[in-house]
């Protein structure tokens, strides 16, 4: 949104700068804080400030799905494309699949009229995504070719690549897919994925700088394949940074002039409308995870029903509940 915005008030390069000034700061904040978490994340005061904000952000997540559900799902098509999201992604089917689904069931079930002006992909759009995209994908398929896809640099960079070309529900449904990777891949496990969602919510920026923040903890801990320590640390940081929001950046520069035409498709909005039901199904699929991840004890409970009310509430927003959860989690602790 932010890269579309400034593209449509000064063209690219602007689109390029707002990219870039959005994408930093939480880049640099989520540096920081990894670097704390991998020093001192093991003390009992601060696993027990982070179990707490991890029950918080699941209640953030619950709600959050709620509330997308019930502006997304306007009928039986809908929710069925939520049930089904959640169901699959509990027995392994990916989010990309059942977005697809979802998508190509609101575009066949459309009932209204083609208006028009339709959504068209000219030699121009086609030329600007293979100018765009083209290079990130030659280039994973160098670190690949170079490395295997068993290396962890190649696989960290393949993740990345994947996440964005099947996000259809933005951050929160392509964080679903680096939770499964991360932990067959030995990066950080599931039940402490809800660590990097913090620093995700918690750092400026977009959410999915919780891939960054996986990466910097797999290279510190060695787990990319080259060793470990700070400089493999950094490469981890940095390379989901690169390959995410560089691609996503050359995708929506691709295809900006379609933004204002593809609405006017009612087959379009049928589809993402059923895409936005199925992502709310992930979305409560990630809360979940989240919930038997903390071990289903008293004090995670009671700061996720707490979080939940407040934010439903709108009394307390992100950051404070997450203040909330810390304080709470680390003097119980």
């Amino acid at each position: 949104m932010v890269t579309w915005v400034a593209w449509k008030l000064d063209g690219w390069r602007a689109a390029l700068w707002a990219a870039a000034a959005f994408v930093l700061p939480g880049l640099i904040a989520c540096g920081a804080l990894g670097y704390a978490y991998v020093l001192y994340g093991h003390l009992p005061s601060v696993e027990g400030a982070l179990g707490g904000v991890r029950a918080v952000v699941a209640g953030v997540i619950l709600v959050s799905a709620w509330r997308i559900g019930v502006g997304a799902c306007k009928g039986l098509g809908h929710g069925v494309a939520a049930l089904v999201t959640f169901a699959g992604l509990f027995v392994g089917v990916p989010f990309g699949v059942c977005a697809l689904l979802a998508g190509a069931c609101g575009w066949w079930r459309a009932d209204e009229p083609e208006e028009a002006v339709a959504v068209r992909f000219d030699a121009s759009v086609w030329r600007r995504l293979c100018l765009g995209v083209l290079p990130f994908l030659l280039l994973l398929g160098a670190l690949i070719g170079w490395l295997g896809w068993s290396h962890g640099v190649g696989r960290l960079a393949g993740v990345s690549v994947f996440a964005v070309l099947t996000s259809f529900g933005g951050a929160y449904a392509a964080l679903s897919l680096w939770r499964t990777q991360a932990d067959a891949a030995g990066w950080l496990p599931a039940a402490r994925f809800g660590d990097a969602l913090v620093v995700g919510e918690a750092t400026p920026g977009p959410l999915m700088l919780a891939g960054s923040f996986v990466g910097f903890v797999a290279g510190y801990q060695g787990g990319l394949g080259l060793g470990g320590g700070w400089a493999m640390a950094m490469v981890g940081l940095v390379v989901p940074a690169f390959f995410t929001f560089g691609l996503s950046t050359a995708l929506i520069l691709a295809t900006a002039p379609l933004g204002e035409v593809g609405v006017a498709s009612a087959r379009f909005r049928s589809a993402m409308g059923h895409v936005t039901a199925a992502a709310a199904g992930a979305l409560a699929w990630m809360g979940a995870m989240l919930v038997v991840g903390a071990g289903l004890r008293p004090l995670p409970l009671v700061l996720l029903v707490v979080a939940s009310v407040l934010s439903w509430s709108r009394r307390a927003g992100v950051l404070t509940l997450l203040a909330l959860g810390a304080i709470v989690g680390a003097w119980l602790s």
